[in-house]
């Protein structure tokens, strides 16, 4: 692997849902005199605030995320690029930073939940929004992105995990019993604008290091759908992203969203359509099994937003690292 490098390398076989494959994974790495490996990975999934959390832990001097982008994709669609390749994206990383990744497109890959086996008391964040709001918002992000048609119906037959993404009753305790009860912790998305600072706070309990304080306006909202001056240049300007982002220009695309290209493309951040009453009673026999894990997970949420008597909070498994 090059001066300065070396690899424990271990190989195996995991069966996972029906799924084997063969893994060569590498477990550890250790350059310039210490390890490298990833401490916490907030998995998603999409439209449930995500991008509001990567916001306001990007810059914590003990934290070390990917550069100039928030989504690597590594673990579950680009992981034949190698952990060089990942690891290429911390060059902020140090022994005093705990390396983390934002990526919510892995929470519904088998893919990605294997590959992380590899991190022992890795800490998974999974972000919870009502199950059929989430569906629809999805929808309309690919939507407004040219991605998809303008029927539901249509959209989902092109895109399926646009619902599939959304399985909590599925994909929640297959991440529990890979890593543990105790080593997931979940986010409401309804609370992050009322308590922005006790989610933050606790997120850095979970993970294991130092509280921040928040700018007053925290609450504000992140990833927000945009209603497209035009269907084709929406389409085009998606498709020039991800053309750039897959060729690793990922400060250039980053740099041009600051630049209000992004708001000059797109327009300002649209208003929630209404949901179609037919997709409505159809997204809610769909997700029944998903709205009543996500209602069971929120009164265990409520019920465990308590102090030990030892005075950490309930699921701070970030602090034996």
């Amino acid at each position: 692997m090059g001066d300065g490098v070396s690899s424990v390398v271990r190989r195996t076989t995991c069966t996972h849902s029906g799924l084997t494959c063969l893994c060569s994974i590498v477990t550890i790495i250790e350059m310039n005199g210490f390890v490298r490996r990833l401490e916490f990975v907030a998995v998603g999934p999409q439209r449930t605030g995500t991008s509001w959390l990567h916001h306001h832990l990007r810059h914590h001097r003990e934290l070390s995320f990917p550069l100039h982008v928030k989504e690597t994709k590594f673990f579950d669609a680009r992981y034949e690029k190698g952990m060089d390749w990942y690891w290429g994206h911390f060059a902020d990383h140090s022994e005093h930073r705990l390396a983390g990744e934002i990526c919510p497109t892995y929470f519904h890959s088998d893919q990605a939940l294997v590959r992380l086996r590899q991190f022992d008391g890795l800490r998974v964040i999974i972000h919870l929004r009502d199950p059929v709001d989430r569906t629809w918002s999805l929808f309309r992000h690919h939507r407004n992105k040219g991605r998809v048609p303008n029927n539901y119906f249509e959209a989902v037959k092109l895109m399926p995990e646009i619902e599939s993404s959304g399985r909590y009753a599925d994909y929640c305790p297959r991440w529990e019993s890979e890593f543990g009860e105790d080593h997931c912790f979940y986010i409401r998305q309804d609370t992050l604008e009322c308590e922005a600072s006790k989610i933050v706070d606790d997120v850095c309990d979970f993970i294991g290091v130092e509280r921040i304080r928040l700018p007053e306006n925290a609450s504000e909202r992140f990833g927000q759908i945009r209603q497209p001056r035009s269907m084709s240049i929406a389409k085009l300007s998606a498709a020039c992203a991800l053309r750039l982002r897959t060729g690793g220009m990922h400060r250039v695309v980053e740099l041009l969203k600051h630049a209000g290209l992004k708001r000059v493309l797109l327009g300002p951040p649209s208003k929630p359509d209404p949901m179609p009453a037919e997709v409505r009673d159809y997204l809610q026999e769909l997700h029944h099994e998903d709205t009543a894990y996500f209602n069971n997970k929120t009164r265990a949420w409520n019920t465990n937003r308590r102090v030990r008597t030892d005075g950490e909070p309930v699921g701070s498994a970030g602090k034996d690292r």
